[in-house]
């Protein structure tokens, strides 16, 4: 009966079983979930990947953003969402907004965070 009744999967489970079926839509939404859940327990880093992935994912194909973007009995819509937490962590301390200071031959490029503007660049030369 379409499953309504069927044991929870684990994510691990989820993303298997989308990955065999080819279920693009099920895969990017089972990421969708584990950046939530990692964004809501305080994983940062994990949620920037898992969110980037879902992403990633529904972005890849015409048909597959268009089945992502509906809202569907027991799926909601989760493109603007997971946009819009993707822009959050882009501004949140984390692994991806806090990498060290690179040079390069066009000078030096350091990454400051302050109250006033986080995640600002400066370049020097």
């Amino acid at each position: 009966m379409l499953g309504l009744f069927e044991k929870k999967k684990s994510p691990e489970e989820r993303l298997e079983t989308c990955l065999k079926k080819k279920d693009w839509d099920g895969l990017s939404r089972a990421y969708y979930d584990m950046g939530v859940s990692a964004m809501d327990s305080g994983q940062l880093n994990k949620a920037v990947l898992w969110l980037s992935r879902a992403d990633t994912i529904y972005s890849a194909s015409d048909e597959v953003y268009t089945k992502t973007s509906k809202n569907r009995l027991f799926h909601k819509q989760i493109v603007d969402n997971c946009s819009s937490r993707i822009g959050t962590l882009e501004e949140a301390p984390c692994f991806t907004t806090n990498s060290p200071q690179k040079s390069s031959v066009f000078g030096t490029i350091t990454i400051t965070s302050s109250p006033a503007s986080p995640g600002s660049r400066q370049q020097k030369k």
